[in-house]
């Protein structure tokens, strides 16, 4: 449902499981996965020693210090209130979306994200809402990490 974009119909033509069936498990998944698997696995570090295992790829890259990779993602959403349709239209897409800030390390692991905010709004504002983002800028979070960029000879530019 969530990685394809199938309805619960989609999914009973596919499983011949009723839709009613999965439906109901998705909502209790979802319960789950916020209450549970969130706070479980998606921690951002706060300090040197637990940013270490996620700077490997960046320093190996030149980046010493750098922790991970933010970006915002729209998710669509089918039933959207005319009211707020416009507040929700994203900006590449046609559809409604709801649209969040990701902070991830280079393997692919969730360090940070923002709650859903309107599809309507882009990078520059969900970052002045992304508690993460803006503690490591303010210095209230990884206060004891600096970033050094070397320079790598063996690396340059060709015109």
């Amino acid at each position: 449902y969530l990685g394809r974009g199938w309805t619960f119909d989609d999914l009973e033509e596919a499983t011949a499981i009723s839709a009613e069936v999965h439906r109901s498990f998705f909502h209790q998944f979802i319960s789950i996965g916020r209450n549970v698997l969130y706070p479980r696995y998606v921690r951002p570090p706060v300090s040197a020693g637990e940013s270490a295992s996620h700077m490997v790829e960046f320093s190996l890259a030149g980046f010493s210090g750098c922790v991970g990779s933010s970006d915002a993602t729209h998710i669509s959403i089918e039933k959207c209130s005319y009211r707020l349709r416009q507040n929700n239209l994203g900006g590449k897409s046609k559809l409604t979306t709801r649209t969040f800030n990701l902070t991830v390390n280079h393997r692919r692991r969730i360090l940070s994200t923002t709650p859903g905010y309107p599809g309507r709004w882009n990078d520059k504002t969900l970052v002045l809402f992304d508690d993460f983002v803006r503690g490591i800028h303010e210095g209230s979070l990884m206060k004891d990490v600096s970033l050094r960029m070397k320079r790598n000879p063996e690396v340059f530019l060709v015109m």
